[in-house]
Protein backbone atom coordinates (compact mmCIF):
# COMPACT_ATOMS: atom_id res chain seq x y z
CA UNK A 1 0.00 0.00 0.00
CA UNK A 2 1.20 3.31 -0.59
CA UNK A 3 1.45 5.94 1.83
CA UNK A 4 -1.21 8.77 1.90
CA UNK A 5 1.17 10.69 4.26
CA UNK A 6 1.70 13.26 1.55
CA UNK A 7 -1.74 14.22 0.78
CA UNK A 8 -2.92 15.42 3.96
CA UNK A 9 -0.36 18.03 4.62
CA UNK A 10 -1.61 21.45 2.57
CA UNK A 11 1.48 23.50 3.70
CA UNK A 12 3.38 21.09 1.05
CA UNK A 13 1.01 20.56 -1.73
CA UNK A 14 2.21 21.97 -5.22
CA UNK A 15 -0.47 20.66 -7.91
CA UNK A 16 0.65 21.31 -11.54
CA UNK A 17 -1.30 20.93 -14.66
CA UNK A 18 0.07 21.36 -17.98
CA UNK A 19 -2.21 21.54 -21.39
CA UNK A 20 -0.80 20.73 -24.54
CA UNK A 21 -1.98 21.15 -28.08
CA UNK A 22 -3.09 17.99 -29.00
CA UNK A 23 -3.54 14.23 -28.79
CA UNK A 24 -0.81 13.04 -31.19
CA UNK A 25 2.76 11.88 -30.78
CA UNK A 26 4.23 15.78 -31.65
CA UNK A 27 2.41 17.61 -28.70
CA UNK A 28 4.00 20.00 -26.74
CA UNK A 29 2.78 21.91 -23.51
CA UNK A 30 0.95 25.16 -23.99
CA UNK A 31 0.17 26.25 -20.46
CA UNK A 32 1.98 25.55 -17.51
CA UNK A 33 -0.11 26.69 -13.95
CA UNK A 34 0.39 24.93 -10.59
CA UNK A 35 -1.15 25.84 -7.80
CA UNK A 36 -0.47 25.58 -3.75
CA UNK A 37 -1.41 26.19 -0.33
CA UNK A 38 -2.72 29.59 0.73
CA UNK A 39 -3.85 30.50 -2.62
CA UNK A 40 -0.03 30.55 -4.53
CA UNK A 41 -0.93 29.92 -8.01
CA UNK A 42 2.06 30.23 -10.51
CA UNK A 43 0.60 29.89 -14.79
CA UNK A 44 2.49 30.48 -17.59
CA UNK A 45 1.49 30.51 -21.90
CA UNK A 46 4.43 28.83 -23.25
CA UNK A 47 5.87 30.28 -26.60
CA UNK A 48 5.79 27.49 -29.36
CA UNK A 49 9.34 26.27 -30.07
CA UNK A 50 10.30 26.77 -33.77
CA UNK A 51 10.08 22.68 -34.03
CA UNK A 52 7.00 22.96 -32.53
CA UNK A 53 5.05 22.85 -35.53
CA UNK A 54 1.26 21.11 -35.32
CA UNK A 55 -1.50 22.44 -33.92
CA UNK A 56 -4.64 20.59 -32.89
CA UNK A 57 -7.62 23.55 -32.72
CA UNK A 58 -10.34 21.41 -31.28
CA UNK A 59 -7.70 20.58 -28.36
CA UNK A 60 -6.77 24.36 -28.50
CA UNK A 61 -10.64 25.49 -28.50
CA UNK A 62 -11.32 23.77 -25.82
CA UNK A 63 -9.00 25.07 -23.37
CA UNK A 64 -9.92 28.26 -24.56
CA UNK A 65 -6.11 28.99 -25.50
CA UNK A 66 -6.07 30.08 -29.19
CA UNK A 67 -2.51 29.84 -31.01
CA UNK A 68 -2.94 33.77 -31.57
CA UNK A 69 -2.63 34.10 -27.54
CA UNK A 70 0.64 31.84 -27.68
CA UNK A 71 2.32 34.12 -30.11
CA UNK A 72 1.13 37.17 -28.58
CA UNK A 73 1.19 36.44 -24.66
CA UNK A 74 3.72 33.36 -24.36
CA UNK A 75 6.93 33.03 -22.59
CA UNK A 76 10.23 32.17 -24.05
CA UNK A 77 10.36 27.87 -22.70
CA UNK A 78 13.84 29.27 -21.28
CA UNK A 79 12.29 31.96 -19.58
CA UNK A 80 9.79 28.98 -18.30
CA UNK A 81 12.67 26.82 -17.19
CA UNK A 82 14.65 29.28 -15.41
CA UNK A 83 11.93 30.64 -13.26
CA UNK A 84 10.40 27.39 -12.46
CA UNK A 85 13.63 26.43 -11.22
CA UNK A 86 14.00 29.23 -9.01
CA UNK A 87 10.66 29.09 -7.20
CA UNK A 88 10.12 25.04 -7.16
CA UNK A 89 13.85 24.07 -6.02
CA UNK A 90 13.82 20.78 -4.18
CA UNK A 91 9.89 20.39 -4.43
CA UNK A 92 7.91 17.91 -5.47
CA UNK A 93 4.98 18.69 -7.74
CA UNK A 94 1.93 16.46 -8.28
CA UNK A 95 0.76 15.74 -11.60
CA UNK A 96 -2.28 13.81 -12.41
CA UNK A 97 -1.01 11.98 -15.51
CA UNK A 98 1.68 10.29 -16.58
CA UNK A 99 1.62 12.70 -19.64
CA UNK A 100 2.16 16.05 -18.10
CA UNK A 101 5.51 14.97 -16.42
CA UNK A 102 6.51 13.53 -19.74
CA UNK A 103 5.22 17.07 -21.68
CA UNK A 104 7.21 19.32 -18.55
CA UNK A 105 10.35 16.94 -19.36
CA UNK A 106 10.14 17.57 -22.92
CA UNK A 107 9.79 21.23 -22.46
CA UNK A 108 12.75 20.77 -20.02
CA UNK A 109 14.90 18.69 -22.68
CA UNK A 110 14.18 20.66 -26.01
CA UNK A 111 15.36 23.99 -24.27
CA UNK A 112 18.32 22.02 -22.90
CA UNK A 113 18.13 23.20 -19.49
CA UNK A 114 18.20 20.74 -16.24
CA UNK A 115 15.40 20.31 -13.70
CA UNK A 116 15.79 21.45 -10.58
CA UNK A 117 12.57 19.64 -8.78
CA UNK A 118 10.67 16.47 -9.43
CA UNK A 119 7.31 15.74 -10.85
CA UNK A 120 5.01 12.85 -9.05
CA UNK A 121 2.05 11.18 -10.25
CA UNK A 122 -0.89 11.49 -8.08
CA UNK A 123 -1.44 7.32 -7.92
CA UNK A 124 2.23 7.01 -7.19
CA UNK A 125 1.52 8.91 -4.17
CA UNK A 126 -2.40 7.42 -2.96
CA UNK A 127 -3.44 4.57 -3.39
CA UNK A 128 -5.03 3.46 -6.82
CA UNK A 129 -8.79 3.94 -5.81
CA UNK A 130 -8.44 7.36 -4.15
CA UNK A 131 -6.31 8.30 -7.14
CA UNK A 132 -8.56 6.96 -9.43
CA UNK A 133 -11.68 8.90 -7.53
CA UNK A 134 -10.08 12.27 -7.85
CA UNK A 135 -8.96 12.04 -11.29
CA UNK A 136 -12.20 11.27 -12.32
CA UNK A 137 -13.93 13.83 -10.56
CA UNK A 138 -11.23 16.26 -12.02
CA UNK A 139 -12.21 15.12 -15.48
CA UNK A 140 -16.24 15.91 -14.75
CA UNK A 141 -15.49 19.63 -13.26
CA UNK A 142 -12.55 20.39 -15.98
CA UNK A 143 -14.23 19.53 -18.76
CA UNK A 144 -15.73 23.29 -19.00
CA UNK A 145 -12.88 25.38 -17.35
CA UNK A 146 -9.84 27.34 -18.51
CA UNK A 147 -6.76 26.41 -18.37
CA UNK A 148 -5.28 29.24 -15.86
CA UNK A 149 -8.31 27.61 -13.40
CA UNK A 150 -7.40 23.78 -13.82
CA UNK A 151 -4.73 23.68 -11.17
CA UNK A 152 -6.28 25.39 -8.30
CA UNK A 153 -9.79 22.92 -9.01
CA UNK A 154 -7.18 19.96 -8.49
CA UNK A 155 -5.86 21.05 -5.71
CA UNK A 156 -8.84 21.61 -3.89
CA UNK A 157 -10.19 18.03 -5.13
CA UNK A 158 -7.18 16.66 -3.68
CA UNK A 159 -7.40 18.47 -0.51
CA UNK A 160 -11.23 17.52 -0.20
CA UNK A 161 -10.03 13.78 -0.97
CA UNK A 162 -6.93 13.67 1.20
CA UNK A 163 -9.11 14.59 4.06
CA UNK A 164 -12.07 12.11 3.56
Amino acid sequence: MKSMAFLPMANDLLVMDIVDQGIHGDTYPISITVSGPQGQAWSWLVYPLEEWNGWDIESADAYCVPRSLLLDQGRDGFIICREMNAVFKGERLVATADSQKLLLAKLFADIGVGCAFSVVILSELVERNLAKKVIDDIGRILETQRYSEKSRLIFDLIQTHSTL
